[in-house]
C-alpha cells in the first residue's frame, strides 16, 4: 500500500479520536481529506471534532462539504442540524 493512501490515515484517526487525542484525530482526517477533500467519512469527522472544539463555523463548511458529496448523510445531516 502507498505511504499516502487515506485509508490508514483515516483509521489512525478513528482511533486517536476514540483515544480522546482530538488533534492527533485531526491531523490524521485532514491528511485524508489532502488527498480527497471530498470525503465524507473524513468531513464528517472533522465536523464532529472541531464542534467538540466549539469551532462552529469550520465545523459547519465540513458537514456541508460531506453533504454535497452525499446529499442524504444522516450524520451530517444531524450534525449539521445541532
Amino acid at each position: 500500500m502507498s505511504p499516502d493512501a487515506p485509508q490508514p490515515h483515516y483509521i489512525l484517526g478513528l482511533i486517536a479520536k476514540q483515544q480522546g487525542r482530538s488533534e492527533d484525530a485531526l491531523a490524521s482526517f485532514r491528511r485524508v481529506l489532502a488527498a480527497d477533500p471530498n470525503d465524507v467519512g473524513a468531513n464528517v469527522q472533522v465536523g464532529q471534532l472541531l464542534a467538540q472544539q466549539r469551532k462552529y463555523t469550520e465545523a459547519e463548511k465540513a458537514f456541508r462539504v460531506a453533504l454535497d458529496a452525499e446529499p442524504y448523510n444522516g450524520t451530517a445531516l444531524y450534525n449539521l442540524g445541532t
